[in-house]
């Protein structure tokens, strides 16, 4: 079976260090509470409009991203 990477591009990306998954968490930590005050009381729409997203109720099953991202 042929594989639909060439593993030696691997080597141009260095392994993830503890520091950067930590400020890559810290991140996404502090871009749900921005989104919280828009999103307490709805949902996220599906799709972006002019790269923001608007808000509705829970009507998509896209839905559950938002609810898994705020669930800790």
């Amino acid at each position: 079976m042929d594989k639909w990477i060439d593993i030696n591009l691997l080597d141009k990306y260095p392994e993830a260090t503890d520091s950067m998954i930590n400020e890559a968490l810290d991140m996404c930590m502090e871009q749900v509470k921005n989104n919280l005050p828009a999103f307490e009381e709805y949902f996220p729409a599906a799709n972006s409009e002019g790269d923001f997203y608007t808000q509705g109720i829970n009507t998509d099953w896209t839905s559950g991203f938002w609810t898994g991202g705020v669930w800790k």
